[in-house]
């Protein structure tokens, strides 16, 4: 059996496992695009909780740095053609790597690409942009 190639790389910096997190991991296994790998930079060393252990999940503890900070490291760990990087309160669509890797094979010059993110029902900001947007 041939293991799939990783084409992103997903970075979501936290300090500690919320419910929000527990959403964006959910999302996570709605995306349709499949050759990713999830990297976790938290503050403290901490087990997956079981129902994730059927995502590509690496946990990597940093200790209480900055989310760019965090950002920074899972760059370095990460395996992935790109980078795709999403804070632990935020969702993605089910076609987020998809856009982004066909808009990075159409549009070769771009380098980053960014878009609004689809936050927690609770978010004040949330509801105003599925209401625009979807």
């Amino acid at each position: 059996m041939t293991q799939k190639s990783i084409i992103f790389s997903i970075i979501i910096p936290f300090k500690f496992w919320s419910s929000n997190l527990t959403e964006c991991l959910q999302k996570m296994r709605a995306l349709t695009l499949k050759e990713f790998e999830l990297i976790l930079l938290t503050d403290e060393e901490m087990a997956i909780p079981e129902k994730f252990l059927d995502l590509p999940v690496i946990l990597n503890p940093t200790g209480q740095i900055n989310p760019a900070a965090k950002r920074d490291l899972g760059a370095k760990k990460a395996k992935g053609e790109f980078l795709a990087f999403i804070d632990d309160d935020a969702y993605p669509r089910y076609d987020w790597l998809n856009v982004a890797q066909r808009t990075f094979k159409e549009q070769q010059e771009k380098g980053a690409l960014g878009d609004p993110a689809v936050t927690p029902k609770t978010d004040p900001f949330g509801p105003v942009y599925r209401e625009q947007y979807f």
